[in-house]
């Protein structure tokens, strides 16, 4: 599978937050976008996923989080005390 094309910045998108703290802390932001692929080409891409990612790894980048607890997590992700990526489950 050859790989997926980034994502081209356009003028109509707008990033919120300084990107000097990312330059800063040398982290690259890169992205996909899978919009543009055909389906067949998409769908390809999540088998790909769910057959290499390692599932038991997902801990070490992300947590999860009930709504019920977004309010008070939204201070300490803004201040950078949260790493990772936090899923909100909607039912919790």
């Amino acid at each position: 599978m050859a790989p997926l094309r980034p994502a081209v910045w356009h003028k109509a998108w707008t990033f919120r937050r300084p990107l000097h703290r990312f330059i800063l802390r040398g982290v690259t932001l890169a992205g996909i976008n899978s919009v543009t692929q055909p389906k067949a080409r998409r769908v390809e891409a999540w088998s790909r996923l769910a057959k290499d990612l390692d599932f038991n790894l997902l801990p070490l980048i992300s947590h999860e989080i009930g709504l019920s607890e977004a309010i008070e997590a939204a201070p300490r992700l803004l201040a950078g005390q949260l790493r990772g990526r936090v899923v909100v489950d909607v039912n919790r």
